[in-house]
């Protein structure tokens, strides 16, 4: 299958999210080639306490390969309990008497087994606005806001897709909500009502499932440097806590604070003022230096970074933590994406950082949600996964 480009100018973590249907695609081909391996576990024994949160890693391959599409899935299920995939709806396929195409059924079926086989729980994040404009919606749809019946059907027709067939344990109905209504200011409340209908849409399905919209923390605090400054946007979470089954947020600290000592003791702590479970999906720190040389992280900062995140979920009983790639994208090295470039717990070559080593010791707890995660599975929660040197199906890959 032919890769076509999808590389505009702005949003880098959200573009390269938006890359795994293309690939998915592709890999639902028949004979894949075997996929590299990660490094084992260590061999030390695992730490006793159970870990409230669940571990996982968006859906960033470290080649736009199907080979990569399916070592990222193996390696979230050695390495963890989830993954995320964040996708467009495919608005043309979604209107009343039109039939999904080939390769989108070829992709669900694909995604769905691999999630089977594997045993990774999934969060499913819908992005209906445009990745380089959050004032339009993405290509394909029937109309030009929510404020079209015929965007709101549709809408709702891919929740109750991926309801059906995804089944997802975790549900996000919108991505970097706080940018949509900022861009949107006349067209907000005609979105928020879809959302507000596809909420109850959802837990009237599956009342286990938790169900939100994500947030970009950075920016909704009013920080990063190439957005208009604007004052930050806590009232909109609250406005819509009714329908946040927990808090979600995406945060790239070292877009903001180049060494991890800069970042406030309370960057995430604050968050608990909500009172709602927390959920960073998806997190990253860059490892090295990025556009012009300048300093964006380091690899001891990102170990740093991450070590602080693990402590402060445990402590504080956070329900998922999403890291943004187990290794650095190839294909990500021109500007904008050289500030995500560096992200990956593995460098380009899949050479071990030392961030590597605190995930692994974390994987390597069982999880078991703490009683109040948002999420549940009927008619109960799985047994706690236990790892003993060997990752579920084989050897890690990468």
């Amino acid at each position: 299958m032919m890769m076509r480009n999808w590389f505009p100018q702005l949003r880098p973590v959200a573009l390269l999210l938006a890359a795994l249907p293309l690939i998915a695609a592709c890999a639902a081909d028949p004979a894949p080639a075997p996929v590299p391996a990660l490094d084992p576990f260590p061999t030390a024994s695992p730490p006793a306490d159970p870990r409230p949160f669940a571990m996982g890693f968006s859906a960033v391959p470290g080649d736009l390969t199907a080979e990569s599409h399916l070592a990222l899935f193996h390696t979230a299920a050695a390495f963890g309990d989830a993954i995320m995939i964040q996708r467009a709806p495919p608005w043309p396929e979604l209107l009343a008497g039109v039939q999904l195409s080939d390769d989108t059924r070829a992709t669900i079926a694909h995604e769905r087994s691999l999630l089977d086989q594997l045993g990774l729980d999934l969060l499913f994040a819908i992005d209906s606005f445009d990745l380089t404009d959050r004032a339009r919606l993405t290509s394909g749809a029937p109309g030009s806001s929510f404020a079209d019946p015929a965007v709101v059907d549709a809408y709702l027709r891919y929740v109750d897709l991926i309801l059906e067939h995804y089944q997802p344990r975790w549900l996000a109905l919108a991505v970097d909500m706080d940018q949509i209504a900022r861009a949107n200011p006349t067209d907000f409340a005609s979105f928020e009502a879809a959302y507000r209908q596809a909420y109850a849409r959802a837990k009237a399905q599956r009342p286990g499932i938790a169900v939100f919209a994500t947030f970009q923390l950075e920016d909704l605090q009013g920080l990063l440097q190439w957005v208009a400054p604007h004052p930050p946007q806590w009232p909109l979470v609250q406005r819509l806590s009714d329908v946040l089954d927990l808090l979600a947020v995406s945060t790239f600290p070292s877009f903001v604070f180049p060494f991890v000592t800069e970042i406030p003791a309370e960057y995430f702590s604050r968050l608990r003022a909500f009172e709602k479970p927390l959920a960073l999906v998806p997190v990253g720190y860059a490892a090295g230096s990025g556009r012009g040389g300048l300093t964006y992280g380091t690899e001891s900062g990102q170990a740093s970074f991450l070590r602080r995140v693990l402590a402060e979920a445990q402590a504080q009983q956070w329900e998922l933590l999403v890291w943004f790639a187990p290794r650095d994208p190839a294909y990500a090295s021109e500007s904008p994406y050289d500030l995500v470039a560096q992200m990956g717990l593995h460098d380009i070559a899949g050479n071990p950082r030392a961030a590597w080593s605190e995930w692994v010791r974390a994987a390597r707890q069982p999880w078991r949600p703490a009683a109040s995660a948002a999420a549940t599975v009927e008619p109960a929660l799985p047994a706690a996964r236990e790892t003993d040197g060997q990752p579920p199906g084989g050897e890690p890959d990468a």
